[in-house]
């Protein structure tokens, strides 16, 4: 097994980590999981528009992987 996989509640709680402005956002293969770790701006950064760009896309991005898991 390669070691870029992880586990969907790894994955949800990467992404959620990022989302809420504690970590790296998770960017992967949704149907293998294997995942990539992307820097994002920090969160006092986000305040420019095109940092809540990349917020929105990574936001949609995590929508479309739950519904995608279930």
């Amino acid at each position: 097994m390669p070691q870029n996989r992880v586990s969907v509640r790894e994955f949800r709680a990467n992404l959620k980590a990022h989302l809420e402005g504690e970590a790296a956002v998770v960017i992967g293969d949704f149907y293998t999981t294997r995942a990539i770790l992307i820097p994002m701006p920090k969160h006092s950064t986000w305040d420019t528009s095109a940092s809540k760009k990349a917020q929105a896309a990574a936001r949609k991005l995590f929508d479309a992987a739950i519904s995608t898991m279930k």
